[in-house]
């Protein structure tokens, strides 16, 4: 991904427990921390040295996927909601002062 606001399908994985792969310079960094691995959307090769990393290497898969699900529980519904909500307000602000200036 190019563009993340927030990260959710990241998130629902690592809830299950699943490291994620996700494209380093977006908001996803916040949600996965250290749970996931980190690569640019347009560097190929360093999205398959990640995925070779999360096949071959059962030891850190494991290590990231107990860190996944113990960063997932940082994320209640409620937060996601009031951070989602938040961020709703922000764009509607912002379009609304585009209109009106």
């Amino acid at each position: 991904s190019h563009y993340e606001g927030f990260g959710l399908p990241p998130l629902e994985s690592m809830n299950c427990g699943v490291p994620v792969i996700y494209g380093s310079g977006t908001a996803v960094a916040e949600v996965v921390a250290d749970a996931g691995w980190a690569a640019d959307p347009n560097d190929i090769e360093q999205i398959c040295d990640c995925f070779v990393e999360l096949v071959t290497r059962p030891d850190l898969r494991e290590e990231r996927s107990r860190k996944a699900i113990a960063r997932a529980e940082l994320f209640d519904w409620q937060r996601v909601a009031e951070a989602m909500w938040e961020q709703y307000m922000l764009v509607a602000e912002n379009s609304a002062s585009r209109l009106a200036g």
